[in-house]
């Protein structure tokens, strides 16, 4: 069994209120994080988008960075990165094997390690023996119980847009779910918040600051001015300076503004952020191809307020198009507010499977999407690629490939291999 086999062999979550598996394993493994110098980012949506941006801005400065992000999109090495390097596969066995041994050993004591538990462990001792400068820490679920909460001491925690997800785990409303996002907010160390959140998001943050002892900085919108926002990017000035992204929609800047002002706290010079703002690249959040004469606009907008995001952008760019959705989700999902999201978007939909161990229902998607809507603008296709070629055949000028990032990225490589890497339109 090789390491990634191993790994997914796993639990896939442990109990909600302990970090006390992660603790053992770590300190067998002569607790690797310590010392080293994180960002923690955590919130609903936007994690990858922010995490992607200090990580360019922070290589821009010439230092090591890690990143540790997910899921994985199209390689289970992309994880885990140093310098945008994927960790390679005889590392990642062999560092998963040094894991295992103690994760085996814990088992004998009646201590279970979860996948996500093996995956920390595994970027962790990484990220050291690699003598990272940095290290760009996305959290995977939550915060205040995650296993990347391990960790004793921040420069600086993000906290992302919060909305309602994972809500089985974290919480029913924004305020209890707010609650578990900000538990990484370390004593003292400084945060940095998305500056749209919603009053009872914005209302916890700033009382666990409080609590905490910990500064925080809101960007300010009303010192933002977008010069345009396009499927090419985005260019804009704030506090009177102005940057240029290439990640596509008008919520990426705001995304982009918490990397921002991440990185003044830090001490990054203003010509560094703009240049590792520019160099700044995230895979399937409405990126953009050009295939068999469409274009194919991959994103993976799986949740209400990620939908909403998503398609604010698509109405604005794609106005005067016609528009054909391949879309899937798994099942600990807002299935239902998120059918009801997609089902009143202009166009045709196709309705696919989720290649995810966590379970998906798509004809239940399916029968909701097509009975909200009452005609005949709706088929389900279970195969990915399939749904792809079928939607590329139809009349429509733009596809739209979104949900689950496990579906996204699972055609991804497929799309691009169409497109013959060409992403002009």
């Amino acid at each position: 069994m090789n390491a990634v086999d191993y790994i997914h062999s796993l639990r896939t979550f442990g109990k909600k209120a302990e970090l006390k598996n992660i603790q053992c394993l770590l300190s067998r493994l002569d607790n690797p994080q310590k010392d080293m110098n994180f960002i923690h980012i955590a919130g609903t949506n936007g994690k990858g988008s922010v995490s992607s941006m200090i990580n360019s801005i922070f290589i821009e400065q010439n230092k090591k960075v890690g990143l540790f992000t997910s899921p994985f999109l199209e390689c289970f090495n992309e994880r885990i990165c140093v310098n945008n390097v994927p960790i390679p596969d005889a590392k990642l066995e062999h560092i998963t094997a040094r894991v295992r041994t103690e994760v085996d050993a814990l088992a004998t004591e009646g201590i279970y390690c979860t996948v996500f538990d093996v995956i920390c462990a595994v970027g962790f001792v990484y990220f050291k023996e690699q003598q990272c400068d940095v290290v760009v820490l996305e959290v995977g679920l939550g915060g205040r119980f995650d296993a990347t909460n391990v960790i004793d001491k921040t420069m600086c925690s993000v906290i992302c847009a919060i909305g309602l997800d994972h809500t089985e785990y974290l919480g029913e409303t924004v305020s209890q779910i707010a609650f578990e996002k900000c538990g990484i907010i370390k004593p003292e160390c400084p945060v940095v918040t998305y500056p749209l959140q919603t009053k009872d998001a914005m209302d916890v943050i700033v009382s666990s600051c409080k609590e905490k002892q910990a500064p925080l900085v809101v960007p300010d919108v009303d010192d933002l001015k977008i010069i345009e926002s396009n499927i090419y990017g985005s260019r804009f000035i704030y506090r009177g300076r102005e940057y240029g992204i290439n990640l596509v929609g008008k919520y990426q800047i705001y995304n982009c503004l918490c990397a921002i002002e991440t990185a003044y706290l830090l001490g990054v010079d203003y010509n560094t952020v703009k240049a590792g703002l520019k160099k700044a690249q995230w895979k399937c959040r409405f990126e953009v191809f050009c295939a068999e004469g469409k274009t194919v606009v991959l994103d993976g907008a799986h949740n209400p307020h990620g939908l909403t995001a998503f398609f604010d952008s698509a109405t604005e760019f794609f106005s005067d198009k016609k528009l054909h959705y391949v879309f899937g989700m798994v099942n600990d999902k807002d299935i239902e507010n998120s059918a009801g999201i997609i089902s009143n978007a202009e166009g045709s939909i196709t309705v696919t499977s989720v290649p995810s161990a966590r379970g998906d229902n798509p004809e239940l998607i399916f029968e909701r999407i097509r009975s909200q809507r009452g005609d005949e603008s709706v088929n389900y296709i279970p195969d990915n690629e399939a749904a792809v070629r079928y939607a590329l055949q139809t009349d429509s000028d733009v596809v739209c490939v979104l949900g689950s990032l496990y579906m996204v990225g699972a055609v991804r490589k497929f799309v691009e291999n169409l497109s013959h890497n060409d992403k002009t339109i």
